[in-house]
């Protein structure tokens, strides 16, 4: 497993000693690497978002949208109405336990407009008892979910990441990037203080040789856990999901592997986990599986929405 490699390669080069980096060493922002670097395929440079609700006007979807916008702006993030990435909202409801509905957020982070519209990545997050508490939680998944691209250059025997194109996608410790040779290399902070960021590699460093600087990919849950101590495992699913539909597993989505119905989703092995089917915009199937590394399965039916 990739996280596998970056742990092991962690263990071994957490013992060196680095030079101490001050803050104002850290090299170019990443929203400029991108364009500047020929930043990797399929990523996002991003200083500006817009919010959108879609659907019926749910009233606590509106209240979300505007919590979104503010704490986006309160961490620098540029709002614009032709902004190139949009996180779209949408209230999806099923029958609850008890008979009555129960409301999930669907998000979704979409770029291009028109024939050029693409769907970067999906996910469901629930309702939180105050509106902050939701809107924290719909950005923290967004960070954890977006293939950004970051700077990163070479300063004597450091690899330091560079500043992120607003607070709101910064790195943290801990997370990892991706190499153009698909090689994951852990984040570290620099010196232990401040805010300045190094990457946990060799003397070698990612941008190939003879280069001291680069763009590297924060992969996104593709290839990353969105929750440290995750396992990928499999899951069949029977029935039509249907031409942009999609399959959640404990909120994040479940990926198609490639033959008909089968998929792979990121979670704990032995924990009892909601799964979601969404199909055509409403949900097909709402319900709970015993998660497990020799997989599960699901059957979705042909009409509206059913427990399982």
């Amino acid at each position: 497993e990739p996280e596998t490699r970056a742990a092991a390669q962690a263990a071994t080069l957490r013992a060196r000693n680095y030079e101490v980096v001050e803050d104002q060493d850290i090299p170019t922002p990443a929203a400029r690497a991108a364009a500047e670097l020929g930043g990797p395929a399929n990523t996002l440079a991003l200083d500006s978002l817009w919010v959108v609700v879609d659907g019926h006007q749910y009233a606590p979807v509106q209240e979300v949208s505007a919590q979104l916008k503010k704490r986006a702006k309160d961490l620098g993030a540029r709002l614009a109405t032709d902004a190139p990435f949009r996180l779209v909202l949408r209230d999806l409801t099923a029958p609850g336990d008890d008979g009555a509905d129960v409301h999930l957020l669907q998000v979704e982070g979409v770029t291009g407009r028109g024939a050029g519209e693409r769907t970067v990545f999906s996910y469901l997050r629930n309702y939180a008892d105050d509106t902050l508490a939701t809107a924290r939680d719909v950005l923290w998944a967004a960070t954890v979910h977006a293939p950004l691209a970051h700077a990163v250059e070479q300063h004597g025997r450091d690899w330091l990441v560079g500043a992120a194109a607003t607070q709101l996608w910064a790195l943290t410790p801990g997370r990892l990037l991706e190499t153009a040779q698909g090689q994951l290399i852990p984040v570290v902070a620099a010196n232990g203080e401040g805010t300045a960021l190094r990457l946990l590699t060799d003397a070698e460093g990612p941008c190939g040789a003879g280069q001291a600087r680069c763009s590297l990919a924060a992969p996104g849950v593709a290839r990353v856990s969105p929750v440290p101590g995750w396992q990928r495992l499999p899951l069949r699913v029977l029935g039509p999901v249907g031409e942009g539909g999609h399959v959640y597993v404990s909120g994040f989505e479940a990926l198609p592997e490639g033959r008909a119905g089968a998929y792979a989703y990121w979670g704990h092995a032995g924990a009892n986990v909601n799964v979601t089917v969404v199909r055509d915009g409403r949900i097909a199937l709402r319900g709970r599986l015993l998660a497990s590394a020799r997989g599960a399965t699901i059957s979705v039916p042909l009409g509206a929405t059913a427990k399982r």
